[in-house]
């Protein structure tokens, strides 16, 4: 009796990803003001295909948000009080995705930010960030260290590596 019960929810789950969600991977980040540490982001899709979650992996750390706070904007990256990385999308659905606007820190003595855009949405059946000008998902962000006597003041630039 017991084996049947096993047997069945391991059936379940096999045959129905979506009971808990699907995770795709969306984004690698390389931060060199962090020593190259290396970020990877998911989004969580329900059984309807609709963006709930995502998931940010460095290591074994791993931190979770929900779609309202991308929409109301997080902040992803904070070093010395000072807010690095910020993400919002405003636009963002669940089913169709959005604009992200990712806002960075380039000079932290002048207090100066950039800003840059990217599309998430679906194309081909695969969700995945874009420039607004490519049809090819991005594979990787670099943020590159802006640095002044040897000591990370900000980012310069983000680098976008295209698949």
């Amino acid at each position: 009796m017991k084996k049947n019960f096993i047997f069945i929810t391991f059936l379940y789950l096999l045959v129905s990803p979506n009971a808990f969600g699907i995770e795709f991977p969306i984004l690698k980040v390389i931060s060199e003001p962090e020593d190259n540490l290396v970020y990877s982001f998911f989004i969580i899709l329900d059984g309807s295909g609709e963006i709930q979650k995502f998931r940010r992996l460095e290591g074994r750390n791993i931190e979770n948000y929900e779609l309202k706070k991308i929409i109301e904007g997080l902040v992803l990256l904070e070093m010395e009080k000072r807010e690095v990385l910020f993400m919002e999308c405003p636009n963002c659905d669940g089913h169709y995705g959005g604009k992200i606007m990712i806002r960075f820190l380039k000079n932290g003595i002048t207090h100066q930010y950039s800003e840059i855009f990217l599309d998430l949405e679906q194309k081909n059946q695969k969700w995945g960030l874009f420039k607004s000008d490519s049809l090819a998902p991005i594979k990787s962000i670099t943020l590159k260290a802006n640095k002044l006597l040897g000591k990370v003041i900000g980012i310069k630039e983000i680098e976008i590596n295209p698949r």
